[in-house]
């Protein structure tokens, strides 16, 4: 695996993330639930439910088929980098699409559109911690996970609030951001191209691809057990974060009671808080957990901790 010197790596791999994060928040907290109860205030909460569970199941299958694809890619571009572009200019386009939307049929459409897009520039950039040098990787893991991801969830959010009177401009404004902030990405890091890569065996035969290479995704449960358990654990934990992150518009109009103003306030406040807590998190819990070698221990903490927060909005 050819290296990539952490100079260009790290600023590509804060810059990556929260391009395509951020934004991602900002439709799925604020401007999608805002746009849904313009098109239909009734069936609100159950729609967003409809376009969160249909999202999932589409970012679940495109994620792993984009990382398929993005590994058997040669292009004197690299693997990842024309996965990456092409995701964030079609994420662009169904952002500028939901704007647009005056009905629900159209809003889902355009949305499920950019559920896949998106995952078209997930998978291939986390790949890109494989560029790390073998004494960086840490580090580099540290950009990406805590600096990069932090900014994304909480820091494009407190923006976004600003924009909660003029939501549809915000996905069109937003949509731009991730275009320009991943080619930006991917030029500072610059992904060196892999034509002369040893081909796989039966290359010549790549273009009659068949549904059983895409089975392969999913290993036997003897062979993935591990796998499938993250990923049974991640599922549970996104399910209870969304229930806050999803509906926290709603939680601030219709169970707060506040107004326009006091919504705006009260969300960009809560965003800078989790950013702090978020970036001084992303320096501390790696090294702690290298120097203690737990692993287990502080993703079981995180997750009860999270749940607690959620249960809190009801006992208080």
């Amino acid at each position: 695996m050819v290296s990539i010197p952490l100079k260009r790596l790290l600023p590509g791999l804060v810059i990556g993330p929260a391009a395509w994060l951020g934004p991602y928040i900002a439709a799925s907290s604020l401007f999608l639930p805002a746009l849904i109860q313009q098109i239909n205030s009734e069936n609100k909460i159950e729609l967003v439910a409809l376009f969160s569970t249909c999202g999932m199941v589409v970012a679940a299958v495109s994620n792993m088929v984009a990382g398929l694809l993005s590994d058997r890619t040669r292009s004197r571009f690299g693997k990842r980098t024309p996965w990456i572009v092409g995701g964030a200019f079609f994420f662009m386009i169904a952002m500028i699409l939901a704007s647009m939307a005056n009905s629900v049929p159209p809003l889902l459409a355009a949305w499920m559109l950019g559920q896949v897009a998106l995952n078209f520039i997930v998978a291939p950039m986390v790949a890109w911690l494989d560029f790390a040098p073998e004494n960086g990787r840490g580090t580099a893991s540290g950009a990406y996970g805590g600096l990069g991801m932090a900014l994304g969830n909480n820091g494009f959010t407190i923006i976004a609030a600003a924009f909660l009177g003029n939501f549809r401009l915000g996905f069109i404004i937003f949509g731009i951001i991730t275009f320009v902030g991943t080619f930006i990405a991917v030029a500072i890091v610059r992904e060196p191209g892999n034509l002369n890569e040893a081909v796989a065996v039966k290359a010549e035969k790549k273009e009659k691809f068949q549904l059983k290479e895409v089975l392969t995704i999913f290993p036997k449960w003897s062979v993935g057990r591990d796998y499938y358990l993250a990923l049974i654990g991640k599922l549970f934990q996104g399910v209870g974060n969304f229930a806050i992150t999803g509906y926290l518009l709603y939680i601030m109009t219709d169970f707060l009671n506040k107004g326009a103003s006091g919504t705006q306030t009260s969300i960009q406040l809560i965003n800078t808080i989790m950013l702090i807590f978020g970036i001084a998190m992303g320096f501390i819990a790696g090294p702690i957990s290298d120097k203690f070698n737990v692993l287990k221990l502080p993703v079981a903490l995180s997750t009860i901790s999270l749940g607690i927060g959620a249960l809190s909005l009801f006992f208080l």
